[in-house]
């Protein structure tokens, strides 16, 4: 069998260019992708934009089908940046592995199988920034799906932090991700005074069936068996893709997670906090720079989901001059208007924008605020598609005094935070002004109030571990040693990281060690025996 599928519209705009995949017939549904060119070569321009448009397609068809080849690749090789996350799940799948890990003990590597040493060698994952714990890998019984877990420096605690329901390119990008979101979301706990790590969960599902609703229903029951197997080292919540419902799906299989509905338990809307507390960071950062108050300033918004409302409604009460917003949903641009017709008083600009418009950074302000997703679609000088939304090429765009926003890991090389400081751009790191979806999740357990003096005091100007102190504690620990906010609000995270947990000194670390010592990775639970389970039937 072989066939030829075309005529598929390209991102870039020279029109006398098409991709085309070609079949291999070995295994059904295994694809080699190849371009053809038709007329005269690739000026250096169209290069970087083919190249943006061959790995959209390539992130495209990994997300729709079980493998996925590129004919530029070389299968046989363990260069992550070329193995897809479907092509690993297959080799994991033809060594009959279901479940595996990769573990972290004083600076030793060590793995669950031979095989997964050979597909993820130990030299190259080192290059991309592993300093993890543990990293789990499983495939969903009833979904077919790879899903997988990173844990960072768990002293404090549990691993806490929200699962990705998104496809993702290749294996490098994934344990880049894992690595970075965990460890930001670690620092993010330590830095706000919870007892809690790093974590991180990832399922990578098809794109043409993410929003089938029994598929997904399979998904995330997969993922709740997932996080019960793992004997609660990992407590996850909502991440990016993924809802409240799906957290209730899972809490059908597991107690691990938070974010649950009220109906559950579940203890609150957290972007109402998140919203608040970007506005608290913003006034630190205006206390740093002796700039007064809000009152009076510009401020530009990226983005104007439900956090970016609450800093709409919040910024119009303490009186700023102006709110420009852009915005790619159409009904919620609808929405926002309606919202604040009457309380922004001709104060609120709001746009409708294509994904990869950039006007906004343009925009001058005394305030520039990302509140969209932290990796967005870019142009930049590599030609890459997907790329954090502050870079080499939005950052000399910017005409604003200082950036502080919702959005996770806008910023990603120290380049970026060095280009930032030289146009003396004071960046408020996300790492604290978005914590409140944390802190909501890590308090859930402990029960819910209507007024919450322990969610309260994040936002207050007095207490040490506030999103006020904290940020005005690393400006000045940034301008005093000359380094850039993120380095120092990392120096002073990684020192509370290493804290103990004062009640349960080590104990998921004990958990992981139970696990690999359980046979976890043969699929071996020991509470299965200890409580008389055998699977889902009582014994």
């Amino acid at each position: 069998m072989r066939f030829v599928l075309k005529s598929i519209k390209p991102l870039c705009r020279n029109h006398s260019r098409q991709l085309s995949f070609i079949s291999v017939v070995e295994k059904p549904l295994q694809f080699t992708c190849q371009h053809e060119l038709i007329s005269k070569p690739f000026t250096k321009s169209e290069s970087l934009q083919f190249k943006c448009l061959k790995d959209n397609f390539r992130y495209r068809m990994n997300t729709d089908f079980n493998q996925v080849r590129c004919c530029s690749s070389d299968t046989s090789s363990n260069d992550l940046h070329k193995m897809l996350p479907a092509e690993f799940q297959e080799k994991l799948k033809d060594k009959k592995i279901s479940r595996c890990y990769i573990i972290s003990e004083e600076g030793n590597v060590k793995y669950s199988h031979d095989e997964l040493k050979e597909l993820i060698p130990e030299s190259e994952l080192k290059s991309l920034d592993f300093e993890h714990e543990a990293i789990f890998f499983y495939s969903g019984t009833r979904s077919d799906c790879l899903m997988s877990v990173f844990l960072w420096r768990t002293d404090r605690g549990q691993g806490v932090g929200g699962v990705d329901y998104r496809a993702i390119s290749s294996m490098a990008e994934l344990i880049l991700d894992g690595n970075k979101f965990s460890k930001g979301l670690g620092i993010k706990s330590a830095l706000a005074g919870m007892w809690a790590g790093g974590g991180k969960g990832f399922v990578l599902a098809p794109v043409s069936r993410q929003f089938d609703p029994e598929f997904r229903r399979k998904v995330f029951l997969d993922f709740g068996d997932f996080l019960t197997s793992l004997n609660g080292c990992m407590v996850a919540g909502v991440g990016i893709g993924s809802s409240v419902p799906d957290i209730d799906t899972m809490f059908t299989q597991s107690r691990y997670v938070s974010n649950v509905t009220p109906f559950y338990g579940g203890s609150v809307n957290s972007s109402v906090y998140t919203g608040l507390g970007v506005v608290k960071a913003m006034e630190a950062a205006i206390e740093f720079l002796e700039m007064g108050s809000l009152e009076g300033k510009t401020v530009a918004i990226q983005g104007a989901g439900n956090v970016g409302q609450v800093i709409i409604d919040e910024l119009l009460r303490k009186n700023v001059k102006h709110i420009y917003v852009t915005e790619c949903n159409s009904m919620t641009i609808s929405d926002v208007k309606d919202m604040f017709a009457s309380k922004a008083d001709g104060r609120l600009t709001i746009s409708k924008v294509s994904f990869e418009d950039t006007s906004i950074f343009r925009t001058k302000c005394d305030i520039f605020s990302p509140c969209a997703r932290g990796k967005a679609f870019a142009w930049g000088k590599d030609g890459s598609s997907l790329r954090e939304v502050l870079n080499d090429t939005t950052i000399p765009m910017l005409d604003t005094k200082i950036i502080c926003g919702a959005s996770n890991l806008p910023v990603h090389t120290d380049e970026d935070h060095i280009a930032i400081m030289e146009r003396k751009i004071t960046y408020v790191t996300d790492v604290v002004p978005n914590r409140m979806g944390i802190v909501s999740k890590l308090l859930e357990p402990y029960g819910r109030m209507g007024e919450d003096p322990d969610l309260d005091r994040h936002l207050s100007t007095e207490w040490q571990h506030s999103i006020y102190q904290t940020t005005l504690r690393i400006l000045n620990m940034a301008a005093k040693l000359k380094i850039h906010p993120e380095k120092a609000a990392y120096i002073l995270g990684e020192e509370l990281s290493r804290e103990i947990h004062p009640l349960y000194p080590h104990r998921t670390q004990r958990i992981i060690q139970g696990l690999v010592k359980s046979g976890w990775h043969e699929g071996k639970d020991f509470w299965n025996t200890r409580w008389g389970f055998n699977g889902d039937q009582l014994v």
